[in-house]
């Protein structure tokens, strides 16, 4: 009895070991693709902008750059590319705490995709197509505010490349048949918050205010749209210059049933102001006050409108 509670307490200590060494990634716990006949496949499409992928993104190597909640992310050779492959769904219990709530991550347990997927077929299938609906979203609605270059959802059989080559966290070659994956590509960009930093240092103060400037226009656009705003700022921006880029493509939902109040903004812009105050006050008034100059055009043209 001790030898088998030894075994599997081993067991255990090298699983967590090893998914923590690679950050849980592994070829066989990525989302599916769905069959080649269903409504996912854009390829098909008479009007998809993806019925073709360049081949200076697509036949080159690309390796382990980091991963968020829903995807893992692989630079180019080039570095002008990065790859996403997304997570299959799993289970995260949650619970209320002193009227917060928590959620339980359990994506470092053994057989937890397998086992998600089983217990909670529906839940699985749910989180597949909102998923799917956001990456179509980010390539249909806003493609220049996202640069994705290719999306793929649905099997492909014969169109792609069945060996293409990756490298995980550790070094570890893959082979992936992209025919049978669920991948986007995306342009590389820099990180919103690291530009605006090193602006600051070098007192590039006009192009940081031209960055905020189109980011608060990016915000706002995506109200309009009827797009949920993206939670967490600083991972969800990126920026070419001194235009931002959304590149977390995951969480672009449209509400169709309800109008987003132009408020919104407000909450939106709440991690900004907090980080501009503490290393550019002069800038954080020209935040505040670009939301405002916005905020009273877009009531007075709506205003307009209705008359």
């Amino acid at each position: 009895m001790k030898k088998i509670s030894l075994y599997l307490f081993s067991f255990f200590i090298l699983h967590f070991i090893c998914k923590t060494l690679t950050d849980g990634f592994s070829p066989h716990h990525l989302l599916l693709p769905t069959p080649s006949q269903s409504m996912w496949n854009i390829q098909n499409k008479a009007d998809s902008p993806y019925s073709f992928l360049s081949q200076e993104a697509l036949f080159q190597e690309y390796k382990y750059l980091g991963h968020g909640k829903q995807a893992y992310v692989f630079l180019s050779e080039d570095g002008k590319h990065v790859l996403k492959l997304f997570k299959s769904f799993t289970c995260q219990p949650s619970f209320n705490l002193f009227g917060k709530t928590y959620s339980l991550r359990m994506n470092k347990m053994p057989w937890i995709h397998e086992i998600s997927s089983f217990l909670y077929p529906k839940d699985s299938e749910a989180f597949k197509n909102l998923c799917f609906q956001s990456y179509v979203n980010a390539g249909s609605l806003l493609s220049q505010e996202t640069l994705v270059e290719y999306l793929h959802l649905a099997e492909t059989p014969g169109q792609l490349p069945t060996q293409f080559k990756l490298y995980d966290k550790i070094g570890v070659l893959h082979i992936l048949d992209l025919n049978k994956t669920c991948f986007l590509i995306q342009k590389k960009t820099d990180l919103l918050y690291p530009t605006l930093s090193r602006w600051i240092d070098q007192g590039n103060i006009s192009s940081a205010k031209q960055l905020l400037r189109n980011f608060i226009k990016l915000y706002f656009h995506f109200i309009e749209l009827g797009i949920k705003s993206p939670s967490t700022v600083e991972e969800n921006i990126g920026c070419i210059g001194t235009d931002p880029v959304a590149i977390d493509v995951g969480r672009l939902l449209r509400l169709d049933d309800k109008e987003i109040p132009l408020e919104q903004i407000y909450s939106s812009t709440r991690h900004m102001k907090k980080w501009l105050s503490s290393r550019s006050l002069e800038l954080q008034a020209y935040l505040e006050k670009e939301i405002e100059v916005e905020m009273e055009n877009r009531t007075v043209l709506s205003n307009s409108t209705m008359r």
